[in-house]
């Protein structure tokens, strides 16, 4: 009897830390970063379904083109607040999202596309579908070189999870080798495009003017409104950390202290370093700025 129960103890301990190990291998991918790979993978797992004359349904495992198939049913007679058919389509994509997430490297099964039988011109083809139209008028480009490397990553990720090499054959090998080519020359027709009808073609957004950072920041401090107190404060943090939203908003107080005339931050987990050990040794540091002493006092002990 003390064997059974040492045998079921030790085998829930196991799958206790076979658990742990799935969870560590899970987080060398950002929580964030590996939605935006689900996001295009489901995508792409959309257009494959929507192909014409089911042309690419050979691509998705069987089980999951059923549950897809039933998925879209639903998604068909689901309506929207206003009676219209609604066009999210949340049953399928959820249908794709548990598929992803149950994904066992190695496990062939619970892989959702066969990735083996991908071919360049499938994937072309689905990136021809990067378009928008442009505003006021009749003319369609191509998205931005961002959404071409997003779709590039997510591909790659999919492959790394579900442990299938990239050159697992002559077709994958062919398919990331053209891959890289596609992007420059999608790159120089996507400027082209733009040059012809006069529309920018700089990509991001346009950097805050110093002006305009001002005045916000001076609007938000004499404000009477609670909430402005912490979006002031946030406001003048990430422009003077020059910073991401995400370091700001993770920030703790305990990670602020002064030395001499400079105000020092800790800094831990950066976008560019997932560990947190980049500035362990060296805080970043806040001086005031001495050109506009005048916004000493709109902006208290966190000066410009």
């Amino acid at each position: 009897m003390t064997n059974i129960v040492d045998e079921g103890t030790q085998a829930l301990l196991d799958h206790r830390m076979d658990l742990d190990t799935e969870a560590i291998m899970k987080a060398r991918v950002a929580k964030k970063t590996r939605k935006g790979y689900d996001g295009n993978n489901i995508q792409f797992m959309l257009w494959l379904f929507d192909s014409p004359d089911k042309k690419y349904h050979p691509l998705l495992q069987e089980s999951l083109l059923l549950d897809m198939v039933e998925a879209h049913k639903k998604d068909l007679v689901t309506l929207t607040k206003k009676g219209q058919p609604s066009k999210t389509r949340t049953c399928t994509r959820n249908v794709c999202t548990a598929a992803l997430a149950a994904i066992i490297e190695g496990d062939k099964a619970t892989v959702p596309v066969l990735l083996e039988n991908l071919t360049f011109s499938v994937i072309s083809r689905y990136l021809s579908t990067f378009t928008k139209k442009v505003k006021n008028t009749d003319a369609t480009i191509r998205l931005t070189t961002s959404a071409y490397d997003g779709a590039r990553s997510a591909l790659a990720h999919l492959f790394k999870e579900s442990g299938v090499d990239q050159d697992v054959n002559e077709s994958t090998k062919h398919l990331w080798k053209n891959f890289t080519a596609y992007k420059k020359g999608v790159r120089r027709i996507g400027v082209t495009e733009k040059m012809a009808i006069g529309v920018s073609t700089s990509e991001g957004k346009l950097p805050l003017p110093f002006a305009a950072y001002k005045f916000l920041a001076q609007i938000l401090f004499e404000s009477a409104k609670p909430e402005h107190i912490a979006a002031h404060t946030f406001l003048v943090l990430e422009w003077n950390l020059i910073s991401r939203a995400d370091m700001v908003v993770t920030a703790l107080i305990d990670s602020i202290r002064c030395h001499n005339d400079a105000i020092l931050f800790e800094i831990g987990r950066t976008k560019t370093d997932q560990e947190g050990t980049r500035n362990i040794d060296h805080p970043w540091h806040l001086y005031a700025n001495c050109e506009f002493p005048q916004n000493v006092r709109s902006l208290q002990w966190l000066i410009i």
